[in-house]
């Protein structure tokens, strides 16, 4: 049972590290993109601080899903001004919300995040 679970957890991360790669050309942020309406940063493990690869991020609103990078780094640009929920979900990591995110136009907001494990 534990082994099927691992290997379950081995798979899914993999899925998540290829669509990554496939959805984020890139994650760092250039001086361009940090003068274009965004948010960006980085998601950590609470307990260990470990970086997290390949959380999911889903901006309310968007239809899109960005990804962490393998540094635990996201950058989300070209967005419009405006109020904003943010979601990030881990496999075994507890759900996060990020809300009433108020973004200026032009703005560059930092939200750094840390996640705990399910127990």
């Amino acid at each position: 049972m534990k082994l099927t679970k691992l290997f379950t957890l081995i798979i899914l991360s993999i899925i998540f590290n290829c669509m990554y790669a496939a959805n984020n050309d890139k994650n760092e942020a250039s001086e361009s993109e940090l003068q274009s309406t965004a948010i960006h940063g980085i998601i950590k493990d609470a307990i260990s601080g470990e970086v997290l690869t390949g959380v999911a991020i889903k901006l309310e609103g968007d239809n899109k899903t960005y990804f962490t990078d393998f540094d635990g780094k996201y950058f989300i640009n070209n967005i419009k001004a405006g109020e904003y929920s943010v979601t990030y979900t881990y496999i075994s990591y507890q759900t996060e919300k990020e809300e009433n995110i108020e973004i200026k136009e032009k703005e560059s907001k930092e939200i750094n995040l840390t996640m705990y494990i399910i127990k």
